[in-house]
């Protein structure tokens, strides 16, 4: 995933740094952005990346609690959401799977969105 150039418009938190620091022990997505694009709303993506197999439902998990502290993290404000897999390929039993999970952020729920390694944050889609 390529990052949006200016980057005093975004923030990216490690999810496994999140982990350590703020003793949060449940499986979370390896990165949460919080985007504000030039004169737009606050956007908020929870990030799985994946180069081999994988299964669904836990990287279903990773991204619904990576939501969560999002949420946490928010406070009163509000955003735009949407998860994603970054990937390299995908078998299609787990396409399949993937289709049918939804992630919450408070009022929104939406689809996991796969998005082949390399595109840019542009390439997803808020909604």
């Amino acid at each position: 995933m390529l990052l949006p150039a200016d980057n005093r418009q975004w923030l990216c938190l490690s999810g496994t740094k999140y982990q350590a620091h703020h003793g949060y022990s449940s499986k979370l997505c390896d990165f949460i952005l919080f985007w504000e694009p030039r004169g737009g709303s606050l956007h908020v993506a929870t990030l799985e990346l994946k180069s081999g197999s994988f299964r669904a439902g836990s990287v279903g998990d990773q991204l619904q609690n990576g939501a969560n502290v999002a949420d946490l993290l928010l406070g009163a404000a509000s955003a735009k959401f949407a998860p994603a897999l970054i990937h390299n390929g995908i078998k299609t039993q787990e396409t399949r799977k993937l289709k049918s999970l939804r992630i919450r952020l408070r009022s929104a729920s939406e689809l996991i969105q796969p998005i082949r390694s390399g595109q840019p944050t542009s390439s997803i889609d808020w909604g």
